[in-house]
């Protein structure tokens, strides 16, 4: 079951440029802005994220009109879910040809395991031009684990992870799926452990960051959002490590993304 679609474009700096329109730098993503994932298997639960460049886009009078229509189809080739596209115009404000956009499906917690395609259609409706993109993904059996990891500010704004500074803070987001309960309250027992490795691969604390959701999760939740500050004092590359571990189930379930931290000069 496919719960929602969702795709959105922003505008990047790049010299204009002639061509043909196509579709590049398209990657899995965690999240909007988000590092680059390194498979692309699914939890039940995740959201599927692929983003992209849209290149060759004819603009007028500052403006781009386009559109992006959507499909899933399972391994059979039959039609899981279809969004039809919708025509809408972004401001050229820097000037060029080009576009930062993402497509991402919600996969709902009850999607049958197996293999996927994602298809997206590219329209440029000043030079009626289109262009597709088609991702494979696999969506895994339902097990314990944490989906939907992505970076926030404080504020509900993605944060992407390569153009933050010293003396910024950031949430570390994510839920936790297909988890047991006990007791009479019917509750969990998760423990969540956050290390930061450095670029030589060494924990930058001698101890990892720790918390843990033993309380307050309602009969009929089936993800446990979870978010955890993160205070960035200073620059280099760095490696965020989540693990967390349902203590009923005795399973542990470990991811890590990185985070680039910048310099500022004056």
């Amino acid at each position: 079951m496919w719960a929602t679609l969702a795709f959105a474009a922003a505008l990047t700096l790049t010299p204009q440029q002639t061509g043909p329109l196509k579709i590049v730098n398209d990657r899995p993503t965690y999240g909007i802005l988000g590092s680059p994932r390194p498979d692309t298997k699914l939890l039940p639960g995740d959201i599927f994220f692929v983003s992209f460049e849209i290149e060759g886009l004819q603009s007028k009078d500052g403006k781009f009109s386009y559109s992006i229509g959507m499909e899933f189809l399972n391994a059979d080739g039959k039609t899981e879910f279809k969004r039809e596209p919708s025509k809408v115009e972004a401001i050229n404000t820097l000037g060029g040809n080009r576009l930062p956009a993402f497509a991402a499906a919600e996969v709902g917690t009850e999607t049958k395991p197996g293999m996927y395609t994602l298809k997206a259609t590219v329209t440029d409706h000043l030079a009626n031009k289109s262009v597709e993109l088609t991702r494979k993904f696999e969506v895994a059996q339902k097990t314990f684990g944490l989906v939907r990891t992505h970076l926030t500010y404080l504020q509900p704004i993605p944060a992407p992870p390569q153009l933050l500074a010293p003396g910024q803070s950031v949430l570390i987001n994510c839920a936790a799926v297909n988890f047991k309960r006990e007791g009479a309250m019917k509750q969990p027992s998760i423990a969540i452990e956050i290390r930061i490795l450095d670029d030589k691969n060494m924990p930058t604390l001698a101890e990892p960051f720790k918390d843990e959701v033993i309380k307050g999760v309602k009969e009929e939740d089936v993800a446990i959002p979870i978010a955890l500050p993160l205070d960035l004092n200073r620059p280099g590359s760095f490696t965020v490590e989540l693990k967390a571990t349902d203590r009923i189930a005795k399973t542990t379930y470990t991811t890590t993304f990185p985070l680039v931290v910048r310099e500022l000069t004056k």
